[in-house]
């Protein structure tokens, strides 16, 4: 679904959209979704990296969460994988914990929401 958005550009970044434009070949709006798809990459980046040992996950070898083993077994095999290469997404973790709790209301968790919110900037709701 397609939404049309309109934004109040100086000229010059006007004239630097148009010049990228035509050097590439490409229509203004695809210069603004590549950059923006490129921005969004960088800053995905920049978001901390999750490791999974003993089942305990470290965010800056710190705990930050622990889940039951019932609860680890049903987070999605690649997170769990990227996890334990110390590679796993925190957003991406969270998220599905989230979600797992959600549908399995009686499973334990311990998080660290302070360091959570201090390290992610993530304020989980009602805190």
């Amino acid at each position: 679904m397609k939404k049309t958005t309109t934004f109040r550009l100086d000229e010059d970044t006007q004239a630097q959209i148009a010049w990228i434009a035509k050097r590439k070949g490409i229509t203004a709006t695809d210069v603004i979704r590549l950059a923006v798809a490129d921005m969004f990459e960088r800053e995905m980046t920049r978001i901390p990296r999750v490791r999974l040992e003993d089942g305990i996950f470290y965010l800056q070898d710190r705990p930050l969460l622990q889940c039951s083993p019932a609860l680890l077994e049903k987070i999605p095999p690649e997170l769990l994988e990227q996890a334990r290469q110390g590679n796993a997404n925190v957003l991406d973790l969270v998220l599905h914990v989230m979600l797992l709790l959600a549908r399995y209301p009686g499973e334990q968790v311990i998080l660290d929401e302070q360091f959570l919110r201090d390290t992610t900037g993530i304020a989980l709701p009602g805190t």
